[in-house]
């Protein structure tokens, strides 16, 4: 039960963030940091801390990060 704790901990923070986050420059440099983040555990910190895989939290956080990024206009006025 244990190797699911961190599935559910990246949902339930990350998947608000993407929906309740709308201004676009927030959107964007929330994305960059959060890509950066990730990409810089992946380098730097160990795939496990004790028991916890700490390579999804990593990849988590640079799948939000580009998808918060290229989706940065989604709730802009396009008229």
């Amino acid at each position: 039960m244990k190797q699911y704790i961190p599935f559910v901990l990246a949902y339930l923070l990350l998947t608000p963030l993407y929906y309740w986050m709308k201004p676009y420059p927030l959107r964007k440099w929330t994305g960059v940091a959060l890509g950066l983040a990730g990409l810089l555990w992946i380098l730097f910190l160990p795939p496990m801390l004790g028991e916890i895989d700490a390579g999804l939290i990593a990849v988590a956080l640079v799948t939000m990060g580009s998808s918060l990024f290229f989706s940065r206009r989604r709730y802009q006025d396009h008229a």
